[in-house]
């Protein structure tokens, strides 16, 4: 989310300072986009790595603010907040995932908060005065209409041969976070249904963070990662166990069809799912998870078209949360009180 805030906070004459970790796209992004940046650490599993990795992070970046002074320290980090009170800034925390779905990030993250940024569906959450809530979601910082427009070569590159002329994402997660114990996502006799089901009839596409098994590599999505986005925009649907990429569909107005254990846990898809922009199944859902992808891609033309009404009717009842938390981290970082009655959302 933050590349469009550092353009912003750059516009309005601010200097940014950007620490990472090396994790997903994020570096691969951030190098695609120009930015300068410290990389802090290297995301681990297991409980022991996790924490020492957590410790490497925030000493460096209580290096990197020792060494800048900023004014404000904010992100999705743990260890923002507590570094910032050891240099005298003051800190923002965002997050738009449930306390009780990220329990330890709560538990590290939010106590020295001067700011806790969260989407308006976890404002039932209730942290006080500190608490501010915007009516819109994280992914809109990059997929908001005005800043992100699909390319549409890569939509004639991935649509090739299709004998439908489209083509259907398939992402999965690797459920390997700290919080993803005990989750299940989308196995492999499902897939490997879907798979048969649709190769005579459109062109498939594979993402996944885990190797994919040897007779799926042909499906591999063929085209650099920081495309990945435009690529979502102009797909059929995607078919996934990632909240993540579910909920960035819903914002480009592509539905999702998600299989996890996380279904119903999580206030953001639970608003999208209510509103018709993504769907959810649980595991041992497989076969209506089936049914509905079938009977979508049979009636792709009047699904297309419902999609993008409820995409626009989302897009009226929510805002481009960009000016609104750049006036946030203004506001903060100049000692002024902040709060969620002083603004406009």
């Amino acid at each position: 989310m933050y590349l469009p805030v550092i353009a912003e906070l750059g516009k309005r004459g601010h200097v940014s300072i950007v620490v990472s970790r090396e994790k997903d796209l994020t570096t691969t992004l951030l190098n695609e986009g120009a930015i300068d940046h410290t990389v802090l650490s290297t995301a681990k599993s297991g409980t022991i790595p996790m924490m020492l990795e957590l410790a490497q992070r925030e000493v460096g970046l209580l290096r990197v603010a020792l060494r800048h002074k900023p004014h404000i320290i904010a992100g999705t980090s743990v260890n923002a907040a507590r570094v910032a009170k050891m240099v005298g800034a003051r800190s923002v925390i965002n997050n738009e995932d449930d306390a009780s779905a990220v329990p330890l990030f709560r538990l590290v993250a939010y106590p020295f908060a001067d700011a806790i940024v969260t989407p308006w569906v976890l404002a039932h959450e209730n942290y006080g005065a500190r608490h501010l809530t915007y009516r819109a979601f994280e992914k809109m910082f990059y997929l908001y209409p005005t800043r992100f427009s699909p390319d549409a070569q890569i939509r004639d590159r991935l649509s090739v041969g299709s004998p439908d002329g489209r083509y259907i994402l398939f992402r999965f997660s690797a459920l390997k976070a700290h919080h993803d114990k005990g989750a299940k996502g989308m196995q492999r006799e499902l897939i490997q249904r879907l798979l048969d089901h649709f190769v005579s009839k459109t062109n498939i596409w594979i993402s996944s963070e885990n190797a994919v098994p040897k007779e799926w590599e042909r499906y591999t999505y063929p085209l650099p990662k920081f495309s990945m986005h435009h690529a979502l925009a102009q797909s059929a649907a995607l078919l996934c166990d990632s909240q993540s990429m579910s909920v960035e569909a819903a914002m480009l107005g592509v539905k999702s069809f998600r299989l996890n254990s996380f279904v119903g846990k999580l206030s953001v898809l639970n608003e999208l799912d209510r509103r018709g922009l993504t769907e959810g199944f649980l595991p041992g859902q497989d076969r209506e998870l089936e049914d509905r992808v079938f009977s979508y891609m049979r009636n792709i033309e009047q699904e297309l078209g419902s999609q993008a009404e409820r995409r626009a009717q989302f897009l009226l009842d929510t805002i481009d949360p960009l000016p609104w938390y750049v006036d946030v981290l203004e506001r903060l970082a100049k000692g002024e009180s902040c709060t969620q009655h002083a603004l406009a959302v």
